[in-house]
């Protein structure tokens, strides 16, 4: 009801100032902007008006969202056939602090006759985006849109339209529809999706609106919401206002053939044919390309082989290092007809990921004191790290040729992680590994959007028993506290089983108080133990077939006192049974060493 009173008094206002035939009629646009100092944001403010009337005016004023509104003056203006006219406003501004910031621009008014805007031309056009000053997230420009907010539909053909949305810093793009905004920012009263024969929608990952099919003649305006995301956190959006015409024809759509999906690695030539047919032989086609890939230094091309219809051309892009980022580049592929008397469009979306090469001559050796690793350094200069992964087990991992790095699905673990390029070596001295086992070992190099490279085969080192530098052992995956089976296979009497403990902590200080780790039993019907006792890092430092144990803390292999700590033991007792044959029991556990 509040909404409602405010656009009655607007309206009011509105009629008595100007008239209706006054009306500017605003049709579509956006605001964008792209930081150029410490605190200060260059804003761009594109509109699309109706060519005779007022609303090509000189200026705009806009909101920065910090209380300041400044005159910002019309820099550039293209006349359009249709009476369209593509007016862009540019101003400066610098904020006094870090924070959260909504730029907008209200203008009288839109154009008459929009069928889900009731009373269209009395309500006022406003668009806004999303500022997000934080030094923690960095640097940041606000997604740029490549395609225009203007566009043709036939009624009853499917229509197909993307904002062609190109973020400079890499970040993922997250697509909506929302609700057109009008006097003071909020929804417009009675405002209503256009209808759909079929559907509706916008492809939240891509950008791709879908209506299927326009039912009525006629202007219709939808808003598209452009959100950025860094690391999973919203950094700003753009709130897209455009309009679509709707008439009635006979008319079909062209058909574009392209690939979905292509990954390469940097250095490697994108290179892919597109063939676009139009159902009706005498239409002319028009095919353009935008996206990503065309704003690079390295920047894209795309050559049209033939011309008319059919159409076939080429997209060629010859990559590097500098491409490699987490996120993929979109390539919006356009063919347009020159049917009357809408000219229809089609639209594809290419996704292309460019992925670091892999780390080459990787190489692993097994010591006692930890697995060393060991690679050459990144061809990728830009790359800011590395990233060491390993898993349990060596099973085959062929990566498909989109993959960036070790997937946690493959069940690899990331141990490790710096920055710096020159450093091509690691030492995994905290694993916990298990004699005889194999574990698999991989390196990427990772890049500041969180990009890593492609995974090169991971090495398998295998800790064979029997070898005294190999002394690692991994307590999880020892059942705790089990018997073993009957070494003659018989169990057709009662399994005797030991009484056979072991204390939690002892103090080797020499005070005559419980110097010596010792077991607490009877010995009954207990034949032998074998007793090791493991240091953090799963090297073995003592080990015993004396059933009373007696560690007095010194490690055997430097001779020298074992540090403070918790330690880690596995017990094997074999025990009598009535028949002559031995049990093996199975005990493990910590056990604290205080001096």
């Amino acid at each position: 009801m509040k909404a409602f009173k405010k656009y009655i008094l607007f309206v009011v206002l509105t009629l008595a100032s100007v008239g209706a035939a006054m009306a500017t009629h605003q049709r579509a646009g956006e605001i964008t902007y792209r930081r150029v100092g410490i605190l200060t944001y260059e804003a761009t403010i594109i509109t699309y008006t109706y060519t005779p009337s007022p609303a090509n005016r000189t200026e705009l004023e806009l909101h920065w969202g910090d209380g300041v509104i400044d005159t910002v003056p019309l820099t550039k203006r293209q006349d359009f056939p249709n009476d369209i006219s593509r007016n862009e406003y540019v101003g400066t501004h610098t904020y006094s602090s870090a924070g959260t910031y909504l730029l907008s621009v209200e203008d009288p008014n839109r154009n008459t006759g929009i069928l889900n805007i009731p009373n269209s031309v009395s309500i006022p056009f406003y668009i806004e985006t999303l500022l997000v000053i934080n030094p923690f997230v960095g640097n940041n420009d606000s997604p740029q849109l490549l395609n225009p907010p203007m566009d043709q539909a036939c009624v009853n053909q499917p229509f197909f339209h993307n904002p062609g949305a190109y973020d400079p810093d890499g970040d993922s793009l997250v697509y909506s529809l929302v609700t057109c905004k009008g006097y003071d920012g909020e929804d417009i009263p009675g405002y209503t999706l256009p209808a759909a024969a079929k559907s509706i929608g916008i492809n939240p990952q891509t950008g791709d609106f879908v209506w299927d099919n326009p039912p009525k003649q006629g202007e219709y305006n939808i808003a598209i919401r452009i959100e950025e995301y860094r690391k999973g956190v919203r950094i700003g959006y753009v709130i897209r206002d455009m309009q679509i015409v709707v008439a009635a024809c006979n008319n079909q759509a062209p058909e574009i053939i392209a690939p979905d999906e292509i990954c390469v690695q940097a250095g490697d030539t994108v290179l892919f044919n597109i063939q676009v047919t139009d159902p009706n032989p005498a239409d002319y086609i028009t095919l353009t390309a935008t996206g990503g890939a065309f704003q690079q230094a390295n920047a894209a091309v795309l050559q049209q082989n033939t011309i008319g219809n059919p159409v076939h051309a080429t997209f060629r892009w010859i990559t590097n290092c500098s491409n490699v980022q987490r996120n993929p580049y979109y390539i919006y592929i356009k063919a347009k007809d020159n049917g009357s008397p809408i000219a229809l469009t089609a639209q594809h979306t290419v996704a292309i990921r460019v992925l670091a090469p892999p780390l080459e001559n990787l190489q692993a050796t097994a010591a006692s004191d930890g697995v060393s690793l060991s690679w050459n350094k990144t061809t990728c200069d830009n790359a800011i790290g590395y990233k060491v992964y390993r898993r349990r087990g060596c099973p085959a991992l062929t990566p498909d040729s989109c993959s960036m790095g070790f997937p946690a699905e493959a069940g690899y673990k990331q141990i490790a992680q710096w920055k710096n390029l020159n450093q091509t070596t690691y030492k995994d001295e905290d694993t916990i590994v298990l004699l005889g086992a194999d574990y698999s070992y991989g390196v990427v190099a990772y890049f500041a959007d969180g990009a890593e490279s492609f995974a090169a085969t991971p090495l398998c080192v295998t800790l064979q028993h029997g070898q005294p530098e190999d002394r690692f052992v991994d307590l999880d995956s020892i059942p705790a506290d089990t018997t073993a089976t009957d070494t003659t296979g018989k169990t057709d009497y009662e399994i005797v089983t030991a009484n056979y403990t072991m204390p939690n902590v002892f103090t080797p200080n020499s005070d005559g108080q419980n110097d010596v780790f010792v077991s607490q039993t009877d010995y009954k019907n207990i034949d032998h133990v074998y007793m090791q006792v493991f240091n953090r890092w799963g090297r073995r430092v003592f080990h015993t077939s004396d059933i009373d144990i007696r560690w007095d803390g010194t490690d055997e292999n430097t001779k020298q006192k074992s540090a403070e700590g918790v330690y880690y033991y596995i017990c094997e007792i074999y025990v009598q049974q009535p028949n002559g044959s031995l049990h093996s029991e199975l005990r493990k556990g910590t056990v604290t060493l205080m001096r």
